[in-house]
């Protein structure tokens, strides 16, 4: 699974052709790489440059519903767990998968 912002929109077909597993690519809209750490809610001047214009908890909210899916599928092998469902309920997602 990749989770990435919007410079790496459209590039979610190259990584999980590159994969023989199941892949997952998620780029967030409105994001940029500073948006998934905790600079996204504690804003400083110095690296608003880093950041996108998507709320930053919504950001947080994002990758942590995703990689708690992830982990309970692929590590806890719960078989119940569908990650592209839960990603369709964020319409800032572009999901990519090899599924």
């Amino acid at each position: 699974m990749f989770i990435n912002s919007k410079r790496y929109l459209g590039y979610g077909k190259l990584f999980v052709s590159k994969i023989n597993k199941d892949g997952f690519s998620f780029s967030v809209r409105n994001s940029d790489h500073y948006n998934f750490t905790d600079y996204s809610i504690y804003k400083m001047k110095s690296i608003s440059f880093f950041l996108g214009a998507i709320e930053g908890n919504k950001t947080i909210e994002i990758m942590n519903n995703l990689v708690v899916a992830f982990f309970d599928k692929y590590l806890k092998e719960k078989e119940n767990i569908n990650i592209i469902n839960k990603a369709q309920d964020y319409p800032e997602i572009e999901i990519t998968t090899n599924l």
